[in-house]
């Protein structure tokens, strides 16, 4: 999907910025909580922090 994203928080970084931070998800504004973000398109990312909170829960 082409289009122009118009979320001042999830500008798209330089080639530097992404090979020092290596991830694509630093475009991302992802806030609040998984299934319940305060803006759409975070799917993937509700998928990581879902495997993270399981992961703690394991551990605690």
């Amino acid at each position: 999907e082409r289009g122009i994203e118009l979320i001042a928080s999830e500008n798209f970084v330089s080639d530097q910025v992404m090979e020092a931070a290596g991830s694509i998800l630093t475009n991302k504004y992802a806030e609040g909580y998984p299934g319940r973000r305060y803006y759409g398109g975070c799917e993937v990312v509700d998928e990581i922090e879902q495997i993270a909170i399981d992961r703690a829960k394991l551990l605690f």
